[in-house]
């Protein structure tokens, strides 16, 4: 019995391969039709460090990408018959592409990146507006809510239209992610180009653009000073339930 294992051992292993091969085709396929940020995403999927990320990052903006350079890319960075993937892997859109439903009706704005339509509510994809209890400081110093107002241009840009959001993921709170329109405008991308949020990029690279745009331009949140969302939140749960909220940071705090 012991010497037939070797010879099973064998017989497995072109099994095994083929499987892996099929696995890695099919990765790559995937990867191809959805874009670049599909890429990060697979790459993160996996569970490979993040510094994977820089093999990938001068894909961004791309229209096309063969399967064989993406196979390229993806062996580099380890990705390919590696371990199995999981079954739920999702692959977010980077050129408007659904994964999800599409959910469409009116919408109500709950705060800067987050709304409800048709009775589900949706957390925008790929960008992180201040939190609705959060002061910044404003071009003069002055502190204002800055989640509250992101919220309230939100709600100023839709102005009553109905919106179409493609869902991608749900998060762990339950909420779906999505990317929304109104009149077949990108509401994620306009609230980051207009200063009304940061661009999400630890899920998403498309717009890192637009969070440039804003800042060279001092637009929103940008011309005075402010936390990032994702910081201030980290902020309010290391201090703990009932303690003050985190301060406006300093005007020389400002980015330049």
């Amino acid at each position: 019995a012991q010497r037939q294992r070797p010879q099973q051992q064998q017989q497995q292993r072109p099994q095994q391969q083929k499987r892996s091969e099929r696995r890695d085709a099919a990765l790559v396929t995937a990867v191809a039709e959805s874009g670049s940020d599909a890429t990060l995403c697979a790459l993160r999927a996996t569970g490979r460090p993040t510094s994977a990320d820089v093999s990938v990052e001068g894909l961004d903006g791309r229209a096309s990408l063969t399967a064989s350079s993406l196979a390229g890319v993806l062996l580099a960075a380890g990705v390919l018959s590696a371990a199995p993937l999981s079954a739920e892997l999702l692959l977010p859109p980077a050129a408007g592409a659904s994964s999800g439903p599409t959910l469409q009706g009116q919408a109500r704005v709950v705060d800067g990146d987050t709304l409800v339509v048709d009775g589900t509510r949706i957390r925008l994809f790929g960008v992180d507006a201040p939190e609705s209890k959060q002061v910044c400081r404003d071009a003069l110093g002055k502190e204002y809510l800055c989640g509250k107002a992101s919220a309230a241009a939100l709600e100023t840009k839709i102005a009553g239209r109905a919106v179409a959001c493609d869902v991608v993921d749900t998060d762990q709170y339950g909420r779906s992610v999505a990317a929304c329109r109104a009149g077949g405008e990108d509401l994620n991308g306009w609230l980051v180009d207009n200063g009304f949020a940061v661009a999400y990029r630890q899920y998403a690279k498309q717009y890192g653009p637009a969070e440039d745009a804003a800042r060279a331009d001092k637009r929103g949140i940008w011309q005075g000073a402010f936390t990032t969302p994702s910081e201030w939140r980290k902020q309010v749960k290391a201090a703990g339930a009932g303690a003050p909220l985190p301060p406006a940071p300093p005007l020389s705090a400002m980015a330049t």
